[in-house]
Parts: structure tokens; sequence; C-alpha cells
């Protein structure tokens, strides 16, 4: 097989993995909490996600910190746009407090799909509140809108071991 051959078979591959993920993505998206959509979306695509069946956002985000690949931003971004399985995610305890002061009570988890708005990657997003906080199917802001603008710096970007590719 040729140079080229191979290229363009790992192009088809990619384009294939980026639309399983963004339809996985899009069929599993509704008013559930964070830690149910991520894993929902993991299972569809063949992928268990660390920390047991009934993890919060908290318990899942530091089973992967142990048994998952931890990727710079820049990274997940690349990885996202060759199909692969990545989550964002921060937990509880690094989030900055509430405007009343209070703490955040759990941590919250995001799928990274292809693309970026702005500086950071395109992600889908769900929980059970009732306003657009929190929530993206891929077109609204990780800074601002899925996480604090003062949070989203602090956003980790977790890939199952054994996921390959250029980054």
């Amino acid at each position: 097989m040729t140079h080229a051959a191979n290229t363009s078979d790992a192009a088809n591959r990619s384009a294939h993995a980026r639309r399983k993920l963004t339809t996985a993505c899009s069929a599993c998206a509704g008013h559930y909490d964070c830690n149910i959509y991520v894993r929902t979306v993991a299972s569809r695509l063949g992928i268990v996600v660390p920390g047991g069946k009934d993890a919060r956002a908290d318990e899942m985000i530091e089973a992967m910190r142990v048994h998952w690949r931890t990727l710079s931003i820049h990274d997940a971004i690349l990885a996202a746009e060759q199909g692969a399985f990545v989550v964002a995610g921060l937990p509880s305890y690094e989030h900055i407090p509430n405007k009343d002061g209070s703490k955040v009570n759990e941590g919250h988890v995001c799928v990274v799909v292809p693309g970026k708005l702005g500086n950071y990657p395109r992600v889908f997003s769900t929980n059970t509140d009732s306003g657009p906080f929190g929530k993206s199917r891929g077109d609204q802001p990780l800074s601002g809108i899925v996480f604090k603008h003062a949070d989203a710096v602090k956003v980790r970007y977790y890939v199952p071991h054994g996921a390959s590719g250029a980054w």
C-alpha cells in the first residue's frame, strides 16, 4: 500500500470516528446529570468510564486521573479532531465558589467534540438545572457557559489509555 493510500485510509477512519462521536453525543443529549450523560455516550462508543456505574462527576474525574491519560487543551482538541473520546472535567473542590459564597457541590464533566470555540474545545454537556449554564450541544463556549470563566482554565482533559493518535 502506498503512502497516499495509508494517508487516505487514516483520514477516512478519523472522519468515521468523528461522525460516530458526534452522533453518539447528539443521540444521548437530554436532561441528565453530566456524569450520566458522559457514561451513556461512552457506552454507545464501547468505552467504559472508570469509577463505577454510579460514580458522580467528582468520582469519575478522580478515577480518570488515575486510570486514563491526561491531555493538554491543545492535545484534547487534536484528539477530538481524530475522533477520540475525550472527557473534560473539573472536580467540585477546584471550582470557584458560587456568587453567594457557597461551595460548588459537585464537579462537572463533558465530552469534547471536534472543533474549537475561542481558545477552548467544543463540548457536549448536560445537567438537570433549569438554566443554560453547564450545557452545550457543541454550540456553547466552554468558558463562560459550560464552566465559569475563572474555572475554564482549570479544566483537565482525559482520554482512555490505548487511544492513539499524533497527540
